[in-house]
């Protein structure tokens, strides 16, 4: 799942359809945690990687306003392409059907490990 962290809010927002199981766990508790690591790499002559790793705990708001969608899709395609035309052309395809979830952290931990 793509995430997008915004320094604006320090927020993190992710993506997702109107329905599904996710939006129905969120209905019943909004409390959620998120990780997310990086791929890690190796000093010379290691053969265990070094990987560092964040875990954002918090509550999560679903927001369905169209406007806000599009603002934060925007700022999260950057992060995998400048093309404006296609980001725009996917708003226009998508804000509607889209809504986005706010994880406003409580608490946020990292840590450095060697896989060894």
């Amino acid at each position: 799942m793509n995430h997008f962290y915004n320094p604006e809010d320090k927020c993190v927002y992710f993506h997702c359809g109107r329905n599904g199981h996710r939006l129905d766990s969120l209905k019943r508790s909004n409390k959620a945690s998120f990780c997310v690591c990086e791929q890690g790499y190796k000093e010379d002559g290691d053969w265990a990687y070094y990987v560092r790793s964040v875990i954002v705990f918090g509550e999560v708001e679903i927001i369905d306003d169209v406007d806000m969608v599009s603002h934060i899709a925007r700022k999260l395609s950057y992060k995998f392409t400048q093309d404006e035309a296609y980001i725009q052309n996917e708003i226009d395809r998508f804000a509607k059907a889209t809504i986005l979830l706010k994880l406003k952290p409580e608490h946020i931990c990292g840590k450095m490990v060697q896989e060894s």
